[in-house]
């Protein structure tokens, strides 16, 4: 696989950093990177922006990687440490030999550059956001049209985007919305679950002449991190010597980061977390992750306040939960305990245990579930998740 021909252009409204990615089979792919012409000094034109994808995906095919331009020195000894790190994780990835003369990049040197963090508006971005050490910290929000939300959803977009702005001024923070066909890329090749935490690296990097340091909010299960495309691990390694790469928000699961966003009114005035897009609605308020986040929110006790979901909890919803899957089960199991703590509803608590199997009533199986998950994040690196999510055992 070659990156070359990186180039910088702009029009009336955008600024666009462009990369070709050619195959050994001569295919050709140009990724289109563009963000607001207010940011337009910030991107970049080096080829750094583009290597953790290149490496990926070249590892995923089994190619090596020539890049044509100069990448960062510090960016190109730690590849092959990413490279054998998610090679460890038993993928069907290959060591990746990786051809480009280094340089040690100089961060620009200006007072205007800034700390920035990813924002989709979720829970793990809030999270990210609002912790006192970080709302002091960080300068401006990246809000990217091209992962969660693809080019076509023209609707969801629009109002992502205008809530992301509303945020972003009540916060006193600046959006940078950056825009990216890098899936076109990517999703014939290797699953967006394993690509993504790179993809988010391009996107940090291609603005490091405007910021020294980038947020990727941590996802996930928090505390006990599994092999994944954004990780702990794996995440810092992107960086340059110019902009450095930060997994932020492991220190919390997610019914945690939830009890703590709720405090917040703007958190609960504009969250979203639908994976569904479903034409029309922000939250969609009936798949397993708005239900899921519906659940942490009562629990709470702020669901009624929660602008973008509906105000009541479906229990029949909530007891159709796929709890046995692998994930599932340690978020909900997760959501139990904390009801347990924190509240007094044997409803929601009946629905939970039914979605986690029915047999748990001691919530004992459910446990020694997740303790099992935390022992093979910990101790096996998260090959058994991996062998099950192979079987389509679990999702």
């Amino acid at each position: 696989m070659q990156i070359k021909n990186i180039q910088i252009h702009e029009d009336k409204d955008k600024k666009y950093v462009t990369a070709d990615f050619i195959y050994k089979t001569r295919t050709k792919k140009t990724v289109t990177i563009s963000v607001q012409k207010k940011y337009g000094h910030f991107l970049s034109k080096s080829a750094s922006i583009f290597l953790p994808v290149g490496v990926v995906l070249a590892s995923s095919l089994g190619e090596e990687l020539d890049v044509e331009d100069l990448v960062s020195r510090k960016q190109l000894l730690a590849a092959p440490i990413a490279n054998k790190l998610m090679m460890s994780w038993e993928l069907g990835l290959h060591e990746v030999k990786v051809n480009a003369n280094s340089i040690v990049e100089k961060p620009v040197r200006s007072k205007l550059r800034g700390i920035g963090s990813f924002f989709s508006g979720g829970v793990d971005s809030f999270y990210s956001l609002l912790k006192e050490s970080n709302q002091k910290e960080i300068t401006h929000l990246v809000f990217v049209r091209g992962f969660d939300i693809l080019g076509k959803d023209d609707q969801l977009f629009l109002q992502a985007k205008k809530n992301a702005e509303a945020v972003a001024r009540e916060l006193n923070k600046e959006l940078i919305v950056v825009e990216t066909n890098i899936r076109d890329l990517t999703d014939p090749i290797f699953s967006w679950s394993w690509i993504h935490g790179a993809a988010l690296a391009m996107v940090g990097l291609s603005l490091q002449d405007g910021l020294e340091k980038i947020y990727v909010p941590a996802s996930d299960f928090g505390t006990h991190p599994v092999p994944w495309g954004s990780h702990p691990d794996l995440d810092p390694l992107w960086s340059t010597e110019s902009t450095s790469i930060s997994y932020d928000g492991g220190d919390m699961d997610r019914v945690q980061k939830i009890g703590f966003i709720s405090h917040f009114s703007v958190a609960l005035k504009y969250l979203r977390v639908c994976y569904k897009n479903v034409v029309g609605k922000y939250n969609c308020g009936a798949c397993d992750k708005c239900v899921r986040t519906m659940v942490d929110l009562a629990i709470a006790g702020v669901l009624g306040s929660a602008n973008t979901f509906p105000k009541k909890l479906d229990l029949a919803a909530v007891k159709k939960l796929p709890g046995k899957s692998y994930s599932e089960n340690i978020y909900l199991t997760q959501s139990l305990e904390e009801l347990r703590k924190k509240a007094n509803n044997k409803y929601l608590e009946e629905a939970l245990i039914q979605a986690l199997g029915n047999e748990e009533a001691s919530g004992f199986t459910a446990r020694t579930r997740a303790f099992i998950a935390g022992l093979d994040s910990k101790y096996n690196k998260g090959k058994l998740y991996r062998f099950l999510a192979r079987k389509a055992i679990l999702k």
